[in-house]
């Protein structure tokens, strides 16, 4: 994609307009052009909306991911206290990324299980850590749908930016051919144009090209490593 987010929406917008008010544009391109700009809304609407569920979900997750890297924190100090081998185990690290800290926490409560007699206090880290696991399985479940739907939103609002784009150079060569390079109709519709609509645009001062934004939240977990 040539253009970013906030020009393809610009691009579409100038497009839109001059179908409405260009009876030669507004035969060829019209309808098209309303439709394709309805899917553009509703796809960055929608992605936008998603993004949003998706933060404040794993946002609702992190006092829950705290209290329990405190009580796998305490209990893994007792337990290596105890069993001085335990401090060679591959689960005793919590700053990692929820996932990988949830698979820890599990070891570290079958660890318990299976060394009972060489633990004092295995029953009461059994009553503490199983009601919290629960609770942890549950809330990362949501975190990974809420982040699943909010990854196919990308895929849907990409999609819609192309084809939006697409149709942009299609009505873009019909208005050289049919206008010419000089025409104002033409001169409306130039890469300069479009640019500058976008910046004219009101834009969150933090706003991204969608293509950098996506991919690095991608790759991002929002809950804490700490």
């Amino acid at each position: 994609m040539g253009y970013n987010q906030s020009e393809v929406v610009a691009a579409t917008r100038i497009i839109t307009v001059l179908t409405t008010k260009n009876p030669k544009i507004e035969t060829v391109f019209h309808q098209n052009s309303v439709d394709i700009s309805a899917e553009l809304d509703s796809a960055i609407k929608e992605h936008d909306r998603l993004k949003l569920a998706w933060h404040e979900e794993v946002a609702d997750t992190a006092p829950l991911l705290k209290r329990a890297k405190n009580a796998f924190i305490k209990y893994r100090d007792l337990i290596v206290k105890k069993v001085p081998e335990a401090a060679k185990m591959d689960w005793l690290e919590s700053k990692v990324k929820p996932d990988r800290f949830f698979i820890n926490f599990e070891k570290q409560i079958g660890f318990i299980e299976d060394n009972q007699e060489r633990l004092p206090f295995a029953s009461t880290a059994l009553e503490e850590l199983e009601p919290i696991s629960d609770e942890l399985d549950l809330e990362l479940a949501e975190d990974r749908e809420a982040r699943r739907v909010y990854r196919n939103s990308i895929k849907v609002k990409n999609l819609a930016l192309d084809k939006a784009e697409e149709f942009y150079y299609e009505v873009r060569r019909f208005i050289r051919r049919e206008f010419g390079h000089n025409s104002p109709e033409y001169s409306q519709v130039k890469d300069k144009a479009v640019r500058k609509a976008a910046k004219e645009m009101e834009q969150p001062k933090d706003d991204v090209s969608p293509e950098n934004q996506d991919t690095k939240e991608e790759s991002l977990n929002l809950t804490s490593n700490e």
